[in-house]
């Protein structure tokens, strides 16, 4: 009989050792999420770049295009001519402005001259004509200009001229003082006469009061006397206007000095002013000119060339092309989300799979996060993001039969190594979250 009491045995071996088993690799799979670690990537897509930055060849002016140089792909070095812009109206503008400054200074040496000759020397007599042509000097290359000779000519008209607008008030002046001494020997002949009739009167007064003369020739006398008086007294105010006249002769010759030294500082000034503008008028055109030969900014290859006519028409500050650089390191410029950023750190590893070269095939690149930016940017669909750079261990991705070269441009995705996790915590990580969440319930 069967002893109720008395639980059934499993008497298979096989099933023993099945369980025996199963329970042996569920300890060593619990073991295994407790040791081993996997690691945690933050994901990221992007492009190799140089890491010296691309740049950008913009014309500063606008103007038309003379000759292309260049085509994309074209290698070339710092300095070289990628495109000529025609510079016919800035070279016009540079010897127009050119033409007027050396004209100026000519003038400006002219006025120059006057000057000093009319701070040294009295503007009258040969001596003050050579002071003011001698001091007529102009730099040594405008020696030989024909505006040079004119204003030469100019000078010794216009000294000329005043020498002789002075001389005829100087001679005025002259004659002004001869006739104030023709006057005064006038007066000394009047008082002679009036000397001698005087005593006429005398005598005519004595001889009426004895009797023997007659009263009519004394009143004759006393007529005599009293007209040469009034004579004069007439002489005497001409005297007084005519040196009034050389007063006002004097004046005006020292008007007519101080006229044209007046002229010549207001002459002068407006030249300094224009010269001036000048000066930065020919400055900003010869640099139209010298803008007009847009030349490489850096040494590399022509990327994204814009303008392929000749006799075409760019504006200022227009792309024209981009110069990618060469022989510089490469970067891994890769776009990562909000949530991977805050745990992105300088020098994590990285592992970058290029999209030209499957990894199922070639692998991937090593290499270490370099930095990453400090704000976020706005990506074309909507969503923003942080910008980091990795920098490949070789410029190369090698496989056992070659070395495939990296170029600027190749896409490719990236994962940065930003922690190591047990592989338990996944199976404890939902869990937890749902007896978070339930906690917080009202």
């Amino acid at each position: 009989m069967i002893n109720p009491s008395k639980p059934p045995g499993i008497a298979s071996p096989t099933l023993h050792a099945t369980i025996l088993f199963t329970m042996a690799v569920f300890v060593a799979v619990i073991a295994m999420t407790v040791h081993f670690r996997v690691e945690v990537v933050a994901r990221g897509r992007g492009k190799i770049v140089p890491a010296g930055q691309v740049q950008v060849v913009q014309p500063e002016f606008h103007g038309k295009i003379t000759a292309i140089h260049v085509d994309n792909g074209t290698v070339v070095r710092k300095g070289d001519v990628l495109v000529q812009l025609d510079p016919t109206d800035a070279l016009a503008e540079v010897n127009t402005a050119k033409s007027e400054l050396e004209r100026l200074l000519i003038e400006n040496a002219r006025i120059g001259a006057w000057l000093v000759g009319l701070d040294g020397h009295d503007p009258v007599g040969a001596a003050f004509r050579d002071s003011v042509v001698n001091e007529f000097a102009v730099p040594p290359e405008l020696a030989f200009h024909p505006f040079h000779s004119e204003q030469l000519r100019l000078l010794e008209a216009e000294v000329a001229d005043l020498m002789a607008e002075l001389m005829r008030i100087d001679a005025r002046a002259i004659a002004n003082r001869k006739s104030i001494e023709v006057t005064h020997a006038d007066i000394a002949g009047i008082d002679a006469v009036i000397e001698t009739g005087q005593e006429r009167l005398d005598v005519a007064r004595k001889l009426m009061e004895s009797g023997t003369g007659s009263r009519a020739a004394w009143l004759d006398a006393l007529e005599t006397f009293n007209r040469l008086g009034r004579e004069r007294d007439v002489l005497e105010r001409e005297i007084d206007r005519k040196v009034a006249d050389g007063n006002v002769l004097a004046a005006e010759r020292s008007g007519v000095v101080a006229s044209w030294r007046s002229r010549l500082l207001q002459r002068r000034s407006g030249i300094d002013t224009r010269l001036a503008e000048l000066r930065e008028r020919v400055q900003a055109s010869r640099r139209r000119v010298d803008e007009s030969r847009l030349v490489a900014p850096a040494s590399g290859s022509v990327d994204r060339l814009q303008v392929f006519t000749v006799g075409g028409v760019v504006e200022a500050g227009q792309e024209l092309m981009r110069i990618v650089p060469q022989n510089r390191e490469l970067v891994f410029e890769a776009m990562f989300s909000n949530d991977d950023a805050g745990f992105l750190a300088i020098g994590q590893k990285a592992n970058v799979r290029i999209d030209a070269y499957p990894a199922e095939r070639f692998g991937f690149v090593n290499g270490h996060l370099l930095d990453v930016a400090a704000d976020a940017l706005e990506t074309a669909d909507g969503s923003w993001g942080f910008k980091a750079r990795i920098i490949p261990s070789e410029p190369y991705l090698g496989t056992r039969t070659a070395k495939h070269a990296l170029k600027p441009g190749m896409t490719g995705t990236v994962d940065v190594v930003t922690d190591e996790r047990r592989i338990i915590t996944y199976f404890f990580a939902p869990i937890a979250k749902t007896v978070g969440e339930a906690l917080g319930e009202r």
